[in-house]
């Protein structure tokens, strides 16, 4: 791997969008990164990576094609790419799960791991609820939004008494679909891919100055079908949105106005940037001509529209509060009207709204001079640079000898893993057996199973635990946990002496326990009881049980009376009943 990273075999990046794919072949001298090649290519009609067998085909040929331009230039072979998906693919579900203790306890490390957990467990099931049922999706991201402690709202939880902790969190999810997609389009086009991020990763890695990474920042990536918004706060993503307008929609007012093909259109727009006047031919075969003026004019309301749209996106995903700074990029912008219309939206409070192309390459010397230092290259440009940073990207494990993908959003676990693969609970926790049912005069009754024993976990050959961190290639090996047995009782227990029968026996009062009757049959006290059992506390006792529990038999010539009656061994005794033996 390192080899690749050095000048003789560079890192070749590649930025997979909607409408175009563009590639960039280069290496890192010291701090530098030196771009010896540059190409991009338009696919043969909008296509999009959602799985879709025509659109993966579409893609892998634009991708081919980008790819034997970037090899003629660069007089050498290409096999392996990095590459990105896009952030309009992204779903965030937030979550607020709680643990309350029996009494008043102080909070450990390990209670606020098992919160997280719950919490991850929770999102991947709401998912599942919310999205198509069955739909896998990787999570490439997720925060604490806040930790409370007895309901109230508390920075830091650890090492407090609580009798109830919780915590709000968020967190991002993308489709297997999409993945898949692209790693079917880059396998069609004869390359393998080497590593994979988000698009907004990559483009904070170009865009944003590392002394702006701390702050408050939404980066808008306008590209031909979507605009879309990443918010940046502390260091770390905070939120994903798109809005479905961008560069087509642009594209599509000039077809119209000039009646042109959409081709034709998109020629119009992109020259508008360096042209005071931009010749055409319209679809009756009429050779014409537009000034820039006029198609900024006439783009003026539906970039207005746009921005008004993304400007409310980046407030509601900020949670109401405007940022810093906002920084544009992508294909699909146009300078002046995209960046001035989210300046007038966004005004009150941001006084920074930045195109970021050639500004932000200050460290990039580009060989191939035939593509400018423009904001369609900040992504392929992050790309390879998110390389370089081993980062934010897809990793993968081993869990039980099946190859599990990962999104290492630098703090991934053991338990991240078995979310992924889709285990729950039931593998990891101790579980009751099932419990012993029967009926106690006429009463339904159950006794709880026994618990089972806990998962054993083991990070490549040493014992270890879920909250264990992982990195690319470990091993993982899950004993899942055991069901325990089911539920036993005897007749005693479930008795526990309660049931008395009070009687007098030569005028000495005495207090017998009962008898039993199991499915029709006396039983005694040691019985085990058997599921769905019938049994019943008898109200009475008979003579012969009633001697044999005070240690007395009848003598030759003795007789017994029950309440002034002769009675024999059967006889039935009940509370209150007065026995005499004579």
């Amino acid at each position: 791997m390192d080899d690749f990273k050095s000048k003789e075999s560079p890192v070749f990046g590649l930025n997979i969008g909607s409408n175009a794919v563009t590639g960039i072949v280069g290496y890192m001298d010291n701090d530098k990164f030196i771009v010896k090649a540059v190409e991009s290519s338009e696919h043969e009609k909008p296509s999009m990576i959602d799985g879709k067998e025509d659109d993966i085909e579409r893609i892998a040929a634009t991708i081919k094609t980008v790819k034997e331009r970037l090899e003629e230039k660069c007089g050498f072979h290409l096999k392996d790419v990095c590459i990105a998906t896009s952030g309009r693919y992204l779903k965030t579900i937030i979550t607020n799960v709680d643990i309350t203790f029996s009494d008043e306890h102080i909070v450990e490390s390990e209670d606020i791991v098992i919160l997280k957990q719950k919490s991850l467990e929770k999102a991947f099931k709401t998912l599942e609820e919310r999205f198509e049922f069955g739909k896998k999706h990787y999570c490439v991201g997720k925060r604490v939004d806040s930790f409370y402690r007895n309901d109230a709202a508390d920075t830091d939880i650890l090492d407090k008494e609580a009798y109830k902790i919780a915590a709000d969190m968020t967190f991002i999810f993308l489709p297997y679909a999409v993945v898949d997609g692209l790693f079917s389009a880059v396998d069609l086009a004869g390359l393998s891919v080497l590593n994979l991020t988000l698009e907004p990763f990559a483009a904070i890695e170009t865009a944003v100055p590392e002394k702006f990474k701390s702050q408050n920042i939404a980066l808008v990536d306008v590209g031909a079908s979507a605009s879309n918004i990443c918010i940046l706060n502390e260091g770390s993503v905070y939120a994903f949105g798109s809005v479905s307008d961008a560069g087509d929609s642009l594209t599509e007012v000039i077809e119209n106005f000039c009646m042109v093909e959409f081709d034709e259109a998109e020629k119009i727009k992109k020259a508008i940037d360096n042209a005071e006047e931009v010749e055409y031919e319209d679809i009756l075969g009429m050779s014409k001509s537009i000034s820039r003026s006029e198609v900024l004019e006439m783009l003026e309301t539906p970039v207005k529209n746009i921005t008004k749209q993304v400007s409310e996106t980046i407030i509601k995903l900020n949670d109401g509060f405007n940022v810093a700074a906002v920084f544009v990029f992508g294909g699909g912008v146009i300078t002046e009207g995209y960046t001035n219309g989210l300046f007038e939206e966004l005004q009150t409070t941001v006084k920074n709204v930045h195109l970021r192309g050639e500004e932000v390459m200050e460290k990039t010397y580009f060989l191939d001079k035939s593509f400018a230092k423009e904001a369609l290259l900040v992504i392929p440009l992050g790309i390879c640079l998110q390389y370089f940073k081993n980062n934010n990207s897809f990793i993968n494990v081993s869990l039980n000898d099946d190859s599990v993908k990962l999104f290492d959003h630098g703090h991934l676990t053991i338990f991240d893993a078995v979310m992924q693969i889709g285990l729950d609970n039931h593998a990891l926790l101790p579980r009751h057996g099932a419990a012993l049912e029967f009926t106690l005069n006429g009463e339904l009754m159950s006794v709880k199973g026994g618990l089972g024993e806990a998962c054993i976990v083991y990070l490549n050959n040493e014992i270890s635990n879920l909250g264990a961190v992982l990195k690319a290639g470990d091993e993982i090996k899950l004993i899942p946990s055991t069901k325990g047995e089911r539920g036993t009782a005897t007749i005693s227990k479930i008795n526990k002496g309660d049931a008395k029968i009070s009687i007098s026996v030569n005028n000495m009062n005495v207090n017998l326990p009962c008898s039993f009757a199991v499915n029709g049959k006396t039983v005694t006290e040691s019985y085990k009881i058997q599921q769905n059992d019938n049994i019943e506390i008898l109200d009475y006792i008979t003579v012969e049980r009633a001697l044999e529990l005070l240690d007395k038999t009848l003598k030759e010539g003795q007789t017994v009376k029950v309440n002034d009656m002769l009675a024999e061994a059967d006889t039935k005794v009940y509370s209150g009943d007065r026995v005499e033996v004579i």
